[in-house]
């Protein structure tokens, strides 16, 4: 499967996905409402779970 097909499968089979879409935190981060604090923290998060995902995910050669 490539890559590009995994997205719509998993979307397909969230059954929660509006709720996801729609949280506080999503929406607030999306408006600029966010605090920078929060803001922050998740950057962080991401930052360490994108450098994981990089190295589990890993392209053919």
């Amino acid at each position: 499967m490539s890559h590009g097909a995994c997205f719509p499968l998993w979307r397909a089979k969230a059954p929660d996905w509006d709720a996801y879409v729609d949280a506080p935190f999503v929406r607030a981060l999306a408006d600029g409402s966010l605090p920078r604090s929060a803001f922050l923290t998740y950057l962080a998060q991401d930052y360490l779970f994108l450098i994981h995902f990089a190295r589990a995910w890993r392209w053919p050669s």
